[in-house]
């Protein structure tokens, strides 16, 4: 009996350790280098975005899409918005697991972070208005969807 409760409390810590360190990542300065997975790509987007850039999450079979846009003002850095996008891909991926009744373990919460680091990208999207700054944060695997769904059996 102990030895569980010992477990539980050491799985415990764990996890939040992870929650922790991925919450704690603040506004990096804007004189960083920008990352490597950052690739800027000019495309003419008019005053709205097209409907199929708009989509987030599972957008095809191999994609997982994040949409950030904020407005030219916000003098964000790219560096902010692929740690913006990180948070936000991990979240998603993980209420779409909770949404589904699954059951999310610190092994699964340590997966979903390492597919969002390892195998996402960010591309930033010129607006030719230039009153907006729009960022995919996209993680390109083959059979995503499948793969996070098997990370995380059904309650």
């Amino acid at each position: 009996m102990m030895k569980s409760v010992i477990f539980a409390s050491f799985r415990f810590c764990c996890a939040a350790t992870i929650v922790i360190m991925v919450f704690s990542c603040g506004h990096a300065p804007h004189s960083e280098p920008l990352d490597n997975n950052v690739k800027v790509e000019k495309l003419k987007i008019t005053e709205a975005l097209e409907e199929k850039y708009r989509k987030e999450g599972f957008v095809a079979p191999n994609i997982f899409r994040v949409v950030i846009i904020e407005p030219v003002e916000a003098n964000g850095s790219d560096n902010y918005a692929i740690e913006n996008a990180k948070k936000r891909a991990y979240l998603m991926l993980k209420k779409y697991l909770l949404s589904d009744n699954r059951i999310i373990t610190s092994n699964v919460d340590a997966a979903i972070l390492g597919i969002v680091e390892r195998d996402g990208s960010l591309r930033k999207i010129e607006d030719i208005k230039k009153t907006r700054n729009v960022y995919f944060y996209e993680i390109k695997k083959d059979g995503i969807k499948q793969h996070i769904e098997s990370l995380a059996p059904k309650r």
